[in-house]
């Protein structure tokens, strides 16, 4: 007699026989115990930190991935062609097409009045400060709730 159930579900003759949207809850599964453990650790982690990662798994690689990597190889390349291009036959690249330039425009942009810079640094800690007491405040009701099913 053959001990089947050992066998992982895809190699069983039964994997034929489910429909497209088992197979993806089959192979989702690991992620989503992942999601769980990440949103079941204690309170210590913030849960700004939670919200964060759970955003960037389920946009990033589920709906952006395809779309984006294609694209970020192809930038890639083209800077590096750009470069060589540059380095070896003395060319300019036009403004549309000067990615190396647009890297140095953005890491070297600063703001030219201090106080826009002043009122910049407030208005970012305003938000900070109320993410950080609405991330605790959920923390802690989680931690009560927790307490109060035990």
């Amino acid at each position: 007699m053959k001990k089947v159930w050992h066998k992982p579900l895809h190699t069983r003759k039964k994997w034929k026989e489910m429909s497209v949207g088992r197979k993806v809850i089959y192979y989702m599964r690991p992620f989503v115990e992942n999601l769980i453990e990440v949103w079941l650790e204690p309170l210590p982690f913030p849960t700004i930190f939670k919200i964060f990662y759970t955003c960037v798994i389920i946009f990033l690689f589920f709906l952006m991935l395809p779309i984006l990597y294609p694209i970020i190889v192809v930038i890639c390349f083209y800077g590096l062609l750009q470069y060589f291009v540059q380095s070896t036959l003395q060319l300019e690249f036009p403004r549309g097409l000067n990615i190396i330039g647009f890297v140095q425009y953005i890491f070297a942009l600063k703001i030219s009045n201090e106080s826009y810079e002043e009122i910049l640094k407030l208005y970012m800690d305003k938000y900070r400060y109320g993410i950080t007491a609405l991330a605790s405040c959920v923390d802690y009701i989680r931690l009560a709730i927790t307490v109060f099913w035990e």
